[in-house]
């Protein structure tokens, strides 16, 4: 069932993608919990000149050089009938890997396609924002190290994980797991502020997620 409906969305998206004046591809890169390294790739066109997204695949490749990427990716535009010509823009997470002026994905996909614009994804530059920042927040660093400490805590042990489970019950919350707190490039304020709200009904039964709360100088002269 999953195999025809799959058939049946990529060869409306092949159609779409025939019929578009121009496209342009965004892809990233992550690593599976089997260590596996993955692309992934959206298409963006044209559709009665308005502009869609649309899910292409997830490509399975052997390693996160700029060689094999292109290859997975020109393999790619083959396989679903994208022309070089026709392709106006390639999105990245900005790794120099994709944008490189010398051997980076993107000045390797110019070389086929000269009218192309590389484009540093807005999601990615802000996560670099916001970590580039908070590393000068004394509370946020430890902010993190207090999630850290209690992912930890809960994360190897099966009886203390069944104990936050029941606490949640005793209070009517959502049972909510406990996830590791990644970092990019030092703190990420965004994955962190989910940790937060999971852990705040165990922490703090009156829990209020402001930002504004959470935030707040404390009071030298106080503590």
């Amino acid at each position: 069932m999953q195999d025809a409906i799959a058939t049946v969305l990529k060869s409306n998206i092949d159609k779409l993608v025939e019929a578009s004046p121009f496209f342009s591809l965004l892809s990233d890169e992550s690593t599976d919990v089997s260590n596996h390294e993955n692309l992934v790739v959206y298409v963006k066109l044209l559709n009665e000149f308005k502009p869609e997204l649309h899910f292409l695949e997830n490509i399975n490749v052997r390693d996160g050089k700029a060689e094999t990427i292109t290859t997975a990716v020109n393999l790619l535009m083959e396989r679903t009938n994208l022309h070089k010509a026709k392709m106006r823009g390639f999105g990245s997470d900005g790794a120099s890997v994709m944008t490189g002026k010398s051997n980076g994905v993107s000045k390797r996909m110019k070389d086929d396609s000269p009218f192309l614009l590389s484009i540093h994804c807005m999601a990615h530059r802000l996560g670099l924002c916001t970590s580039q920042a908070a590393n000068g927040i004394p509370y946020l660093a430890k902010f993190k190290e207090i999630l850290t400490a209690l992912y930890r805590y809960f994360d190897k042990s099966a009886l203390r994980a069944q104990s936050l489970a029941e606490f949640q019950k005793i209070f009517e919350h959502p049972e909510l797991k406990i996830k590791k707190c990644l970092v990019s490039g030092g703190f990420h304020s965004t994955v962190l502020w989910r940790h937060c709200t999971a852990l705040g009904s165990l922490l703090w039964p009156t829990w209020n997620p402001d930002p504004t709360v959470m935030i707040k100088p404390v009071d030298s002269k106080r503590a």
